[in-house]
This record gives C-alpha cells, sequence and structure tokens, in this order.
C-alpha cells in the first residue's frame, strides 16, 4: 500500500511562507553577486574579460529564470490554499445540514 500525506492549509501557508523568505534571500544574494561580478570584470582584458562578462550574464539569466520559477510555484500555492480553504469550509457547511 502506498504512503499517503497529510498536509493542511496551514502547513502549506508555512511551506509558501518559506518559499518566499529564500527567494527574497535569493534575490539579495543575486545582486551580492552581480556586485562582485561588476568589480571583477575590472580585472579582465580582451578576450577573457569578453568571456566573463558572458558568463556571467548567463548565470544572471539561470538566477532569474529560477527567482521567476519560484514566485510562480509560491502563486499556484496560494491558489491551491485559497481553493483547499474554500472547500473546507463548504465541506463544513454540507455537514452541518446533513
Amino acid at each position: 500500500m502506498a504512503a499517503g500525506y497529510k498536509v493542511s492549509s496551514g502547513t502549506l501557508s508555512d511551506r509558501k511562507s518559506q518559499l518566499e523568505a529564500l527567494n527574497t534571500q535569493l534575490s539579495t544574494y543575486k545582486g551580492q553577486y552581480e556586485s562582485v561580478a561588476g568589480t571583477l570584470s575590472t580585472e579582465w582584458e580582451g578576450e577573457a574579460k569578453a568571456e566573463f562578462d558572458k558568463t556571467v550574464s548567463e548565470n544572471m539569466t539561470m538566477i532569474e529564470e529560477f527567482h521567476s520559477g519560484v514566485k510562480q510555484y509560491i502563486e499556484a500555492l496560494q491558489t491551491i490554499i485559497a481553493e483547499y480553504e474554500t472547500t473546507e469550509a463548504q465541506n463544513k457547511i454540507t455537514a452541518g445540514t446533513r
């Protein structure tokens, strides 16, 4: 028999809050990375500088895409939580009328 999961809207809300905090932290780290990379970029010249800047740009794009994906996931969790709570409220009303 497969193991089941028990999750409440409170648990989902807690996880959503944790993800929001981590995503905010990622934004902070992204800014720090960008700052350090800008400083380091001045240490390079010619083709090496171009390659360094290209790599930093690619990394920034990946970080931004990941940040955006996490944000979309957080929004989906919020939708799930709202639907769960609405359904639970309806279930209580239904159970109370029978």
